[in-house]
Protein backbone atom coordinates (compact mmCIF):
# COMPACT_ATOMS: atom_id res chain seq x y z
CA UNK A 1 0.00 0.00 0.00
CA UNK A 2 1.10 3.58 -0.61
CA UNK A 3 0.84 6.39 1.85
CA UNK A 4 -1.21 9.43 0.95
CA UNK A 5 0.31 11.61 -1.82
CA UNK A 6 1.08 15.04 -0.39
CA UNK A 7 2.89 18.17 -1.55
CA UNK A 8 6.31 16.85 -0.51
CA UNK A 9 5.98 13.44 -2.17
CA UNK A 10 4.36 15.07 -5.20
CA UNK A 11 7.36 17.37 -5.53
CA UNK A 12 9.65 14.34 -5.49
CA UNK A 13 7.48 12.60 -8.09
CA UNK A 14 7.58 15.63 -10.41
CA UNK A 15 11.36 15.74 -10.00
CA UNK A 16 11.46 12.07 -11.01
CA UNK A 17 9.55 12.74 -14.23
CA UNK A 18 11.78 15.72 -15.02
CA UNK A 19 14.93 13.68 -14.50
CA UNK A 20 13.56 10.94 -16.77
CA UNK A 21 12.69 13.46 -19.48
CA UNK A 22 16.19 14.98 -19.27
CA UNK A 23 17.73 11.50 -19.47
CA UNK A 24 15.77 10.72 -22.67
CA UNK A 25 16.65 14.10 -24.24
CA UNK A 26 20.36 13.63 -23.46
CA UNK A 27 20.36 10.01 -24.60
CA UNK A 28 19.07 11.04 -28.01
CA UNK A 29 22.15 13.25 -28.41
CA UNK A 30 24.55 10.66 -27.05
CA UNK A 31 26.92 11.07 -30.02
CA UNK A 32 28.05 14.24 -28.27
CA UNK A 33 30.50 13.44 -25.48
CA UNK A 34 28.86 15.83 -23.03
CA UNK A 35 25.32 14.67 -23.78
CA UNK A 36 26.39 11.05 -23.30
CA UNK A 37 27.91 11.73 -19.87
CA UNK A 38 24.95 13.94 -18.95
CA UNK A 39 22.55 11.12 -19.86
CA UNK A 40 24.35 8.83 -17.41
CA UNK A 41 24.09 11.54 -14.76
CA UNK A 42 20.37 12.01 -15.32
CA UNK A 43 19.75 8.26 -15.29
CA UNK A 44 21.45 8.06 -11.88
CA UNK A 45 19.39 10.99 -10.59
CA UNK A 46 16.22 9.43 -12.03
CA UNK A 47 16.86 6.11 -10.23
CA UNK A 48 17.60 7.92 -6.98
CA UNK A 49 14.55 10.21 -7.16
CA UNK A 50 12.00 7.53 -8.11
CA UNK A 51 13.33 5.07 -5.55
CA UNK A 52 13.13 7.84 -2.96
CA UNK A 53 9.52 8.52 -3.99
CA UNK A 54 8.61 4.85 -3.48
CA UNK A 55 10.44 4.89 -0.14
CA UNK A 56 8.39 7.88 1.00
CA UNK A 57 5.11 6.33 -0.12
CA UNK A 58 5.79 2.90 1.36
CA UNK A 59 4.04 1.74 4.53
CA UNK A 60 5.99 -1.29 5.75
CA UNK A 61 9.60 -1.88 6.68
CA UNK A 62 10.23 -4.39 3.88
CA UNK A 63 9.09 -2.06 1.06
CA UNK A 64 10.83 1.00 2.50
CA UNK A 65 14.06 -0.94 3.12
CA UNK A 66 13.99 -2.33 -0.44
CA UNK A 67 13.56 1.06 -2.12
CA UNK A 68 16.27 2.57 0.10
CA UNK A 69 18.63 -0.03 -1.36
CA UNK A 70 17.46 0.73 -4.93
CA UNK A 71 18.42 4.36 -4.36
CA UNK A 72 22.05 3.19 -4.20
CA UNK A 73 21.93 2.21 -7.88
CA UNK A 74 21.91 5.94 -8.55
CA UNK A 75 22.92 8.19 -5.65
CA UNK A 76 26.54 7.03 -5.03
CA UNK A 77 27.38 7.26 -8.75
CA UNK A 78 26.33 10.89 -9.24
CA UNK A 79 29.52 12.43 -7.84
CA UNK A 80 31.97 10.43 -10.02
CA UNK A 81 29.85 10.93 -13.15
CA UNK A 82 29.71 14.65 -12.47
CA UNK A 83 33.48 14.64 -11.96
CA UNK A 84 33.97 12.90 -15.31
CA UNK A 85 31.87 15.58 -17.01
CA UNK A 86 33.99 18.33 -15.44
CA UNK A 87 37.26 16.54 -16.24
CA UNK A 88 36.31 16.09 -19.87
CA UNK A 89 35.19 19.70 -20.13
CA UNK A 90 38.43 21.04 -18.67
CA UNK A 91 40.53 19.13 -21.20
CA UNK A 92 41.55 16.12 -19.09
CA UNK A 93 40.07 13.69 -21.58
CA UNK A 94 43.09 11.54 -22.45
CA UNK A 95 43.90 9.03 -25.14
CA UNK A 96 42.31 6.13 -23.21
CA UNK A 97 38.94 7.88 -23.11
CA UNK A 98 36.58 7.15 -20.25
CA UNK A 99 38.53 4.06 -19.21
CA UNK A 100 40.98 6.22 -17.29
CA UNK A 101 38.09 7.35 -15.02
CA UNK A 102 36.81 3.88 -14.07
CA UNK A 103 38.64 4.02 -10.74
CA UNK A 104 36.34 6.87 -9.66
CA UNK A 105 33.48 4.36 -9.51
CA UNK A 106 35.20 1.89 -7.17
CA UNK A 107 33.83 3.40 -3.92
CA UNK A 108 30.26 3.75 -5.33
CA UNK A 109 30.27 0.10 -6.47
CA UNK A 110 31.46 -1.06 -3.05
CA UNK A 111 28.80 1.15 -1.42
CA UNK A 112 26.09 -0.40 -3.62
CA UNK A 113 27.19 -3.94 -2.73
CA UNK A 114 27.37 -3.09 0.98
CA UNK A 115 23.87 -1.53 0.87
CA UNK A 116 22.36 -4.74 -0.50
CA UNK A 117 24.25 -6.88 2.00
CA UNK A 118 23.80 -4.50 4.92
CA UNK A 119 22.00 -7.13 7.02
CA UNK A 120 25.28 -9.03 7.40
CA UNK A 121 27.56 -6.18 8.48
CA UNK A 122 25.55 -2.93 8.97
CA UNK A 123 28.33 -0.85 7.37
CA UNK A 124 25.76 1.41 5.66
CA UNK A 125 22.80 1.48 8.07
CA UNK A 126 22.61 0.50 11.72
CA UNK A 127 19.49 0.05 13.87
CA UNK A 128 17.21 0.13 10.82
CA UNK A 129 13.55 0.97 11.47
CA UNK A 130 10.62 2.78 9.90
CA UNK A 131 9.91 6.36 10.93
CA UNK A 132 6.42 7.73 10.38
CA UNK A 133 6.32 11.45 9.71
CA UNK A 134 3.11 13.47 9.42
CA UNK A 135 2.94 13.08 5.63
CA UNK A 136 5.23 10.17 4.75
CA UNK A 137 7.19 7.16 5.93
CA UNK A 138 10.98 6.95 5.72
CA UNK A 139 13.84 4.78 6.81
CA UNK A 140 15.21 5.48 10.27
CA UNK A 141 18.82 4.45 10.89
CA UNK A 142 22.16 5.32 12.42
CA UNK A 143 24.89 5.83 9.73
CA UNK A 144 27.43 3.01 9.49
CA UNK A 145 31.15 3.35 8.77
CA UNK A 146 30.92 3.07 5.00
CA UNK A 147 28.00 5.48 4.91
CA UNK A 148 30.47 8.13 6.14
CA UNK A 149 33.16 6.93 3.75
CA UNK A 150 30.81 7.27 0.78
CA UNK A 151 29.61 10.68 2.01
CA UNK A 152 33.14 12.05 2.38
CA UNK A 153 34.21 10.55 -0.94
CA UNK A 154 31.22 11.93 -2.87
CA UNK A 155 31.54 15.45 -1.56
CA UNK A 156 35.30 15.45 -1.93
CA UNK A 157 34.70 14.79 -5.64
CA UNK A 158 32.11 17.59 -5.79
CA UNK A 159 34.46 20.03 -4.06
CA UNK A 160 37.42 19.10 -6.28
CA UNK A 161 35.26 19.41 -9.38
CA UNK A 162 34.11 22.85 -8.22
CA UNK A 163 37.71 23.95 -7.62
CA UNK A 164 38.67 22.74 -11.09
CA UNK A 165 35.79 24.67 -12.61
CA UNK A 166 36.77 27.85 -10.79
CA UNK A 167 40.35 27.39 -12.01
CA UNK A 168 39.10 26.80 -15.57
CA UNK A 169 36.99 29.96 -15.33
CA UNK A 170 40.11 32.05 -14.65
CA UNK A 171 42.01 30.49 -17.54
CA UNK A 172 39.43 30.14 -20.29
CA UNK A 173 38.10 32.48 -22.95
CA UNK A 174 35.10 34.76 -22.18
CA UNK A 175 32.84 32.74 -24.50
CA UNK A 176 33.30 29.69 -22.24
CA UNK A 177 32.68 31.44 -18.94
CA UNK A 178 28.90 31.37 -19.15
CA UNK A 179 29.13 27.60 -19.54
CA UNK A 180 31.39 27.30 -16.50
CA UNK A 181 29.06 29.43 -14.38
CA UNK A 182 26.24 26.94 -15.04
CA UNK A 183 28.53 24.07 -14.07
CA UNK A 184 29.68 25.82 -10.87
CA UNK A 185 26.12 26.67 -9.83
CA UNK A 186 25.03 23.06 -10.36
CA UNK A 187 27.97 21.81 -8.30
CA UNK A 188 27.35 24.25 -5.43
CA UNK A 189 23.60 23.64 -5.25
CA UNK A 190 23.95 19.90 -5.03
CA UNK A 191 26.66 19.44 -2.47
CA UNK A 192 25.19 22.23 -0.35
CA UNK A 193 21.70 20.63 -0.51
CA UNK A 194 22.92 17.32 0.84
CA UNK A 195 24.99 18.99 3.53
CA UNK A 196 21.82 20.78 4.74
CA UNK A 197 20.16 17.37 5.11
CA UNK A 198 23.16 15.62 6.68
CA UNK A 199 23.64 18.28 9.36
CA UNK A 200 19.87 18.55 10.06
CA UNK A 201 19.52 22.15 8.93
CA UNK A 202 16.17 21.13 7.40
CA UNK A 203 13.48 19.46 9.50
CA UNK A 204 14.37 15.89 10.35
CA UNK A 205 14.05 13.38 7.54
CA UNK A 206 13.20 15.97 4.91
CA UNK A 207 15.82 15.28 2.23
CA UNK A 208 15.50 17.74 -0.64
CA UNK A 209 18.77 16.64 -2.28
CA UNK A 210 17.12 14.59 -5.07
CA UNK A 211 14.78 17.47 -5.86
CA UNK A 212 17.63 20.01 -5.84
CA UNK A 213 19.68 17.79 -8.12
CA UNK A 214 16.81 17.57 -10.59
CA UNK A 215 15.87 21.24 -10.55
CA UNK A 216 19.48 22.39 -10.97
CA UNK A 217 19.83 19.97 -13.89
CA UNK A 218 17.18 21.81 -15.91
CA UNK A 219 19.21 24.95 -16.81
CA UNK A 220 22.30 22.77 -17.11
CA UNK A 221 20.54 20.58 -19.67
CA UNK A 222 19.77 23.57 -21.87
CA UNK A 223 23.44 24.47 -22.28
CA UNK A 224 24.70 20.90 -22.55
CA UNK A 225 22.08 19.84 -25.09
CA UNK A 226 22.44 23.05 -27.11
CA UNK A 227 24.66 21.89 -30.01
CA UNK A 228 25.88 25.40 -30.78
CA UNK A 229 27.02 25.92 -27.22
CA UNK A 230 28.96 22.86 -26.11
CA UNK A 231 29.51 20.71 -29.17
CA UNK A 232 32.72 22.32 -30.39
CA UNK A 233 34.69 21.89 -27.20
CA UNK A 234 34.96 18.10 -26.84
CA UNK A 235 36.13 17.84 -30.44
CA UNK A 236 38.58 20.74 -30.56
CA UNK A 237 39.91 20.98 -27.00
CA UNK A 238 42.02 17.85 -27.00
CA UNK A 239 44.96 17.35 -24.68
CA UNK A 240 47.28 17.47 -27.69
CA UNK A 241 46.06 20.89 -28.83
CA UNK A 242 48.58 22.80 -26.74
CA UNK A 243 51.37 20.47 -27.88
CA UNK A 244 50.95 21.64 -31.50
CA UNK A 245 53.80 23.99 -32.34
CA UNK A 246 51.74 26.01 -34.83
CA UNK A 247 49.06 28.53 -33.79
CA UNK A 248 45.65 26.83 -33.69
CA UNK A 249 42.25 28.37 -33.01
CA UNK A 250 38.58 27.44 -33.39
CA UNK A 251 35.72 29.58 -34.71
CA UNK A 252 32.04 28.78 -34.40
CA UNK A 253 29.61 29.29 -37.27
CA UNK A 254 29.16 32.94 -36.26
CA UNK A 255 32.89 33.61 -36.56
CA UNK A 256 33.38 33.87 -32.78
CA UNK A 257 36.62 32.65 -31.25
CA UNK A 258 35.80 29.68 -29.02
CA UNK A 259 39.18 28.09 -28.47
CA UNK A 260 42.89 28.53 -29.12
CA UNK A 261 46.13 26.87 -28.11
CA UNK A 262 49.03 28.21 -26.07
CA UNK A 263 51.17 28.78 -29.18
CA UNK A 264 48.55 31.20 -30.52
CA UNK A 265 48.52 33.12 -27.21
CA UNK A 266 52.31 33.26 -27.16
CA UNK A 267 52.78 34.56 -30.70
CA UNK A 268 49.91 37.03 -31.15
CA UNK A 269 48.96 39.99 -29.02
CA UNK A 270 45.35 41.18 -28.83
CA UNK A 271 45.56 43.42 -31.90
CA UNK A 272 47.19 40.70 -34.02
CA UNK A 273 44.69 38.13 -32.72
CA UNK A 274 41.73 40.27 -33.77
CA UNK A 275 43.30 40.95 -37.16
CA UNK A 276 43.91 37.24 -37.82
CA UNK A 277 40.38 36.24 -36.79
CA UNK A 278 38.83 39.00 -38.91
CA UNK A 279 40.93 37.99 -41.91
CA UNK A 280 40.10 34.29 -41.58
CA UNK A 281 36.39 35.01 -41.10
CA UNK A 282 36.44 37.15 -44.24
CA UNK A 283 38.12 34.39 -46.22
CA UNK A 284 35.67 31.76 -44.98
CA UNK A 285 32.78 33.93 -46.14
CA UNK A 286 34.39 34.63 -49.51
CA UNK A 287 35.62 31.06 -50.03
CA UNK A 288 39.27 32.13 -50.45
CA UNK A 289 41.28 30.15 -47.92
CA UNK A 290 44.70 29.55 -49.44
CA UNK A 291 46.36 32.97 -49.57
CA UNK A 292 49.09 33.77 -47.10
CA UNK A 293 48.51 35.93 -44.04
CA UNK A 294 51.18 38.42 -42.99
CA UNK A 295 51.26 39.21 -39.26
CA UNK A 296 54.07 41.16 -37.58
CA UNK A 297 56.28 40.61 -40.61
CA UNK A 298 55.82 36.83 -40.58
CA UNK A 299 54.06 34.75 -43.22
CA UNK A 300 51.42 32.16 -42.29
CA UNK A 301 49.53 29.74 -44.51
CA UNK A 302 46.09 29.01 -42.97
CA UNK A 303 44.66 25.49 -43.10
CA UNK A 304 40.92 25.73 -42.48
CA UNK A 305 39.09 22.50 -41.71
CA UNK A 306 35.39 22.02 -41.00
CA UNK A 307 34.45 20.85 -37.52
CA UNK A 308 31.53 18.46 -37.06
CA UNK A 309 29.75 17.23 -33.95
CA UNK A 310 28.80 13.63 -33.23
CA UNK A 311 25.75 13.90 -35.51
CA UNK A 312 27.93 15.03 -38.45
CA UNK A 313 26.54 18.56 -38.28
CA UNK A 314 28.86 21.47 -39.04
CA UNK A 315 29.47 23.41 -35.81
CA UNK A 316 32.55 25.44 -36.59
CA UNK A 317 36.00 25.46 -38.13
CA UNK A 318 39.45 24.71 -36.79
CA UNK A 319 42.29 26.79 -38.23
CA UNK A 320 45.98 25.90 -38.14
CA UNK A 321 48.46 28.62 -39.11
CA UNK A 322 51.65 27.18 -40.60
CA UNK A 323 54.63 29.52 -40.34
CA UNK A 324 56.07 29.64 -43.87
CA UNK A 325 58.23 32.73 -43.35
CA UNK A 326 61.45 30.86 -44.03
CA UNK A 327 60.01 29.26 -47.15
CA UNK A 328 58.84 32.64 -48.40
CA UNK A 329 62.29 34.11 -47.78
CA UNK A 330 63.82 31.20 -49.69
CA UNK A 331 61.32 31.77 -52.50
CA UNK A 332 62.27 35.46 -52.72
CA UNK A 333 65.96 34.61 -52.73
CA UNK A 334 65.38 31.91 -55.34
CA UNK A 335 63.50 34.38 -57.50
CA UNK A 336 66.38 36.85 -57.17
CA UNK A 337 68.84 34.09 -58.03
CA UNK A 338 66.80 33.15 -61.08
CA UNK A 339 66.69 36.77 -62.18
CA UNK A 340 70.45 37.06 -61.66
CA UNK A 341 70.99 33.82 -63.53
CA UNK A 342 68.87 35.01 -66.43
CA UNK A 343 70.79 38.29 -66.59
CA UNK A 344 74.08 36.46 -66.19
CA UNK A 345 73.19 34.08 -69.03
CA UNK A 346 72.40 36.99 -71.33
CA UNK A 347 75.71 38.67 -70.50
CA UNK A 348 77.63 35.45 -71.03
CA UNK A 349 75.92 34.90 -74.38
CA UNK A 350 76.69 38.49 -75.41
CA UNK A 351 80.35 38.41 -74.39
CA UNK A 352 80.97 35.01 -75.96
CA UNK A 353 79.11 35.91 -79.11
CA UNK A 354 81.41 38.83 -80.03
CA UNK A 355 84.73 36.95 -80.17
CA UNK A 356 82.95 33.94 -81.63
CA UNK A 357 81.46 36.03 -84.43
CA UNK A 358 84.90 37.44 -85.12
CA UNK A 359 86.41 33.96 -85.33
CA UNK A 360 83.65 32.59 -87.54
CA UNK A 361 83.55 35.65 -89.83
CA UNK A 362 87.29 35.94 -90.40
CA UNK A 363 87.77 32.18 -90.80
CA UNK A 364 85.01 32.11 -93.44
CA UNK A 365 86.76 34.89 -95.32
CA UNK A 366 90.07 33.05 -95.18
CA UNK A 367 88.39 29.85 -96.34
CA UNK A 368 86.68 31.58 -99.28
CA UNK A 369 89.21 31.17 -102.12
CA UNK A 370 87.25 33.48 -104.36
CA UNK A 371 88.31 36.44 -102.24
CA UNK A 372 91.59 38.07 -103.26
CA UNK A 373 93.22 38.75 -99.89
CA UNK A 374 96.81 39.88 -99.64
CA UNK A 375 99.30 38.31 -97.25
CA UNK A 376 99.38 41.35 -95.00
CA UNK A 377 95.60 41.32 -94.72
CA UNK A 378 95.64 37.57 -94.04
CA UNK A 379 98.18 38.00 -91.24
CA UNK A 380 96.00 40.69 -89.65
CA UNK A 381 92.95 38.45 -89.90
CA UNK A 382 94.82 35.51 -88.35
CA UNK A 383 96.03 37.80 -85.55
CA UNK A 384 92.47 38.90 -84.81
CA UNK A 385 91.26 35.30 -84.86
CA UNK A 386 94.01 34.39 -82.38
CA UNK A 387 93.14 37.32 -80.08
CA UNK A 388 89.44 36.42 -80.19
CA UNK A 389 90.26 32.78 -79.43
CA UNK A 390 92.41 33.79 -76.47
CA UNK A 391 89.66 36.07 -75.20
CA UNK A 392 87.07 33.34 -75.62
CA UNK A 393 89.32 30.91 -73.76
CA UNK A 394 89.88 33.48 -71.01
CA UNK A 395 86.12 33.99 -70.63
CA UNK A 396 85.53 30.24 -70.36
CA UNK A 397 88.30 29.79 -67.78
CA UNK A 398 87.11 32.68 -65.64
CA UNK A 399 83.50 31.51 -65.88
CA UNK A 400 84.59 28.07 -64.66
CA UNK A 401 86.52 29.70 -61.82
CA UNK A 402 83.51 31.86 -60.91
CA UNK A 403 81.18 28.84 -60.86
CA UNK A 404 83.73 26.95 -58.79
CA UNK A 405 83.78 29.78 -56.25
CA UNK A 406 79.97 29.74 -56.02
CA UNK A 407 79.62 26.03 -55.37
CA UNK A 408 82.79 25.01 -53.54
CA UNK A 409 83.09 24.54 -49.81
CA UNK A 410 85.45 26.66 -47.74
CA UNK A 411 88.92 25.07 -47.99
CA UNK A 412 91.16 24.37 -45.04
CA UNK A 413 92.72 27.55 -43.71
CA UNK A 414 96.49 27.75 -43.22
CA UNK A 415 99.23 30.25 -42.50
CA UNK A 416 99.90 32.28 -45.63
CA UNK A 417 102.95 34.54 -46.21
CA UNK A 418 101.49 37.50 -48.12
CA UNK A 419 104.93 38.50 -49.47
CA UNK A 420 105.23 35.15 -51.25
CA UNK A 421 101.68 35.49 -52.59
CA UNK A 422 102.31 39.01 -53.95
CA UNK A 423 105.68 38.07 -55.47
CA UNK A 424 104.08 35.08 -57.23
CA UNK A 425 101.26 37.28 -58.54
CA UNK A 426 103.76 39.83 -59.90
CA UNK A 427 105.66 37.04 -61.66
CA UNK A 428 102.45 35.98 -63.40
CA UNK A 429 101.84 39.61 -64.46
CA UNK A 430 105.38 40.32 -65.63
CA UNK A 431 104.39 40.31 -69.34
CA UNK A 432 101.42 42.63 -68.72
CA UNK A 433 103.59 44.88 -66.59
CA UNK A 434 106.18 45.11 -69.37
CA UNK A 435 103.53 45.71 -72.06
CA UNK A 436 101.99 48.65 -70.21
CA UNK A 437 105.28 49.93 -68.75
CA UNK A 438 103.79 49.78 -65.27
CA UNK A 439 105.60 50.88 -62.12
CA UNK A 440 104.66 48.99 -58.96
CA UNK A 441 105.44 50.03 -55.38
CA UNK A 442 105.10 47.44 -52.63
CA UNK A 443 106.07 47.25 -48.92
CA UNK A 444 109.25 45.46 -47.97
CA UNK A 445 107.51 43.52 -45.19
CA UNK A 446 104.15 41.77 -45.22
CA UNK A 447 102.13 39.98 -42.56
CA UNK A 448 101.40 36.27 -42.26
CA UNK A 449 97.65 35.53 -42.05
CA UNK A 450 95.25 32.57 -41.82
CA UNK A 451 93.82 32.03 -45.30
CA UNK A 452 94.00 29.81 -48.38
CA UNK A 453 97.00 30.54 -50.60
CA UNK A 454 95.82 29.47 -54.11
CA UNK A 455 92.61 31.48 -53.87
CA UNK A 456 94.35 34.47 -52.36
CA UNK A 457 96.92 34.50 -55.14
CA UNK A 458 94.13 34.68 -57.72
CA UNK A 459 92.77 37.74 -55.90
CA UNK A 460 96.12 39.54 -56.10
CA UNK A 461 96.59 38.63 -59.78
CA UNK A 462 93.18 40.02 -60.69
CA UNK A 463 93.46 43.20 -58.63
CA UNK A 464 96.99 44.11 -59.67
CA UNK A 465 96.24 43.21 -63.29
CA UNK A 466 93.12 45.37 -63.19
CA UNK A 467 95.12 48.29 -61.72
CA UNK A 468 97.72 48.01 -64.49
CA UNK A 469 95.16 47.83 -67.31
CA UNK A 470 93.08 50.74 -66.03
CA UNK A 471 95.96 52.86 -64.67
CA UNK A 472 97.47 56.03 -66.07
CA UNK A 473 100.13 56.40 -68.74
CA UNK A 474 102.31 54.82 -67.59
CA UNK A 475 100.37 52.94 -64.89
CA UNK A 476 101.60 53.43 -61.34
CA UNK A 477 100.35 50.81 -58.88
CA UNK A 478 100.86 51.15 -55.13
CA UNK A 479 100.29 48.25 -52.73
CA UNK A 480 99.74 48.84 -49.00
CA UNK A 481 98.93 46.80 -45.91
CA UNK A 482 97.05 48.22 -42.90
CA UNK A 483 96.96 46.09 -39.74
CA UNK A 484 94.81 46.61 -36.63
CA UNK A 485 93.87 44.36 -33.71
CA UNK A 486 91.30 42.28 -35.58
CA UNK A 487 91.75 42.75 -39.31
CA UNK A 488 94.29 43.22 -42.10
CA UNK A 489 93.36 45.58 -44.91
CA UNK A 490 95.09 45.53 -48.30
CA UNK A 491 95.00 48.49 -50.69
CA UNK A 492 95.74 48.22 -54.41
CA UNK A 493 95.87 51.78 -55.78
CA UNK A 494 96.41 52.99 -59.37
CA UNK A 495 96.75 56.38 -61.01
CA UNK A 496 93.88 55.97 -63.47
CA UNK A 497 91.06 58.43 -63.93
CA UNK A 498 88.85 56.42 -61.55
CA UNK A 499 85.23 55.34 -61.74
CA UNK A 500 82.25 57.66 -61.18
CA UNK A 501 80.51 57.02 -57.88
CA UNK A 502 77.29 56.19 -59.73
CA UNK A 503 79.02 53.08 -61.12
CA UNK A 504 80.57 51.82 -57.87
CA UNK A 505 77.70 49.47 -57.05
CA UNK A 506 78.19 47.51 -60.29
CA UNK A 507 81.98 47.16 -60.52
CA UNK A 508 81.94 43.77 -58.75
CA UNK A 509 79.14 42.42 -60.97
CA UNK A 510 80.03 39.90 -63.72
CA UNK A 511 80.85 41.41 -67.16
CA UNK A 512 80.97 44.93 -65.73
CA UNK A 513 83.54 47.03 -67.62
CA UNK A 514 83.71 50.77 -67.29
CA UNK A 515 86.37 51.79 -69.81
CA UNK A 516 86.23 49.29 -72.66
CA UNK A 517 88.40 51.53 -74.84
CA UNK A 518 91.48 50.65 -72.80
CA UNK A 519 91.22 46.87 -72.75
CA UNK A 520 89.37 43.84 -74.04
CA UNK A 521 88.99 42.24 -70.60
CA UNK A 522 86.25 39.75 -69.77
CA UNK A 523 84.63 41.83 -67.04
CA UNK A 524 84.79 38.85 -64.66
CA UNK A 525 87.95 39.70 -62.71
CA UNK A 526 86.41 41.78 -59.92
CA UNK A 527 83.41 39.46 -59.67
CA UNK A 528 85.83 36.58 -59.03
CA UNK A 529 87.69 38.69 -56.46
CA UNK A 530 84.50 39.45 -54.55
CA UNK A 531 83.41 35.79 -54.49
CA UNK A 532 86.81 34.57 -53.26
CA UNK A 533 87.23 37.24 -50.58
CA UNK A 534 83.74 36.65 -49.21
CA UNK A 535 84.32 32.87 -49.21
CA UNK A 536 87.42 33.51 -47.11
CA UNK A 537 85.42 35.60 -44.63
CA UNK A 538 86.48 39.05 -45.82
CA UNK A 539 85.04 41.94 -47.79
CA UNK A 540 86.03 43.63 -51.04
CA UNK A 541 85.23 47.24 -51.80
CA UNK A 542 86.10 50.36 -53.79
CA UNK A 543 87.39 53.72 -52.63
CA UNK A 544 88.16 56.85 -54.62
CA UNK A 545 90.60 59.62 -53.81
CA UNK A 546 91.33 62.76 -55.82
CA UNK A 547 94.45 62.35 -57.96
Amino acid sequence: MFAHINSYTLLVLVAGFISFFLFVAAFRRRQNDYARIFSFLMLEIFIWVFAYFFELTGTDIGRIYFWSKVEYFGAPFIAPTWSVLVLVYSGRFGERGYRQYRALYLIPVITLLLAWTNGFHQLIWQNVDVLREEYFYTLSFAPGLFYYINFVYSYTLFILATILLIYSYSKTLPVYRRQIIFLIVFSFMNWMGNILYFFHVLPDHYDLSPVIFTISSIPLSFVILDSSFFSIVPIARDRMLDAIEDPVFVLDLSGRLVDLNSCFRRIFDTAAENAVIAEISSRINSGSNNDLIVVNGLYYRPRISPLFDGRKELVGRIIVLNDVTQLEEYAVKLKEKNNDLEMFTRMVAHDIKNPLNTIVGLSDMLYDKSLNIGNEKKEDMIRRINESSLKLNSIVEELLLLVKMEGSELPGMEKVDIKMIVDSALDQLSAVKETYGAVIYAPDKWSTIQSYGPWLEQVWVNLIGNAIKYGGSPPVVTLEELVDEKTVKYLIMDNGKGIPESRWSSVFEPFSRYDQSRTEGTGLGLAIVKRIVEKLGGTAGLEHREG
